[in-house]
């Protein structure tokens, strides 16, 4: 953050104030939390850190336009804040504006350039775009730099592979993902989703199981589970029809036989 023409007494109680703040937001008290950040910006509007700080409050609140705005004028403030042109990029993603939210990443980036959780948010905006392979090379440039969250990562990557239709590769992300982090239901959803696109039924179920052990109110998992019951019905039944298929022509077979014998 920059202060511009701010004594040092003033800079001390800003920070006071930013401090005071995130203790009460952390005891559900937002509106007075709002009102100590928004005291900041009137009190100092040449400072930056204040008006990120009313950014996400506002982000924190899902009150949009209000973020954007407040993240805007700090970083006209101070445009090499990473941190915050990385959340500035989450917020426009949320209200739906992908181009200036992969813009916003960038611009991150461009300032530092180590940012695996910045990396990371540019692959969801360009697959929310359609462009899996600028989505995957941000994915795995994120996982080249160890991220916090691996598993959400080889995730990600496996939701891609899967997307352009790559079910092997998509299927050792997931693989990976929950081998990282075996507590990651999502991820085991995901496996089980893969495997029931191989065909490989009990592999499917089995890991549709896991997810609903780590998270039993997993709705996805539910449906899908009932999607692999179906699956296993159909083809128990196909070959029921198959074999009796092929009893009855071996029958007229042997009739056939047996009548040409008389004859």
């Amino acid at each position: 953050a920059t202060l511009l023409a701010v004594s040092p007494a003033l800079a001390q109680h800003a920070h006071e104030l930013i401090r005071f703040g995130h203790a009460l937001q952390r005891n559900g008290r937002v509106s007075e939390a709002f009102a100590a950040y928004n005291r900041i910006t009137q009190l100092q509007p040449a400072f930056a850190e204040g008006w990120f700080e009313v950014g996400l409050a506002h982000q924190t609140a899902e009150n949009l336009p209000a973020a954007v705005h407040a993240l805007e004028t700090g970083l006209q403030l101070n445009p090499s804040a990473s941190h915050h042109l990385n959340a500035y990029g989450v917020v426009l993603q949320a209200a739906g504006r992908l181009a200036e939210a992969r813009s916003a990443y960038k611009r991150s980036l461009a300032w530092s350039p180590d940012q695996a959780e910045t990396y990371f948010n540019l692959g969801t905006a360009h697959e929310a775009a359609g462009d899996l392979e600028a989505a995957l090379s941000s994915y795995r440039t994120a996982l080249a730099l160890d991220p916090p969250d691996e598993a959400r990562v080889r995730n990600n990557i496996g939701g891609v592979l899967l997307a352009k239709g790559d079910l092997e590769a998509s299927l050792l992300s997931y693989s990976e993902a929950v081998e990282v982090e075996p507590d990651f239901a999502d991820g085991h959803y995901n496996l089980g989703n893969v495997f029931l696109a191989l065909g490989r039924h009990a592999s499917a179920q089995t890991s549709l199981h896991k997810a609903l052990r780590l998270s039993p109110g997993h709705a996805k998992a539910h449906r899908k589970l009932e999607q692999v019951a179906a699956a296993v019905t159909t083809l128990t039944q196909q070959s029921f029809e198959e074999g009796e298929q092929l009893r009855f022509t071996q029958v007229r077979l042997a009739t056939r036989n047996f009548r040409l014998t008389i004859a």
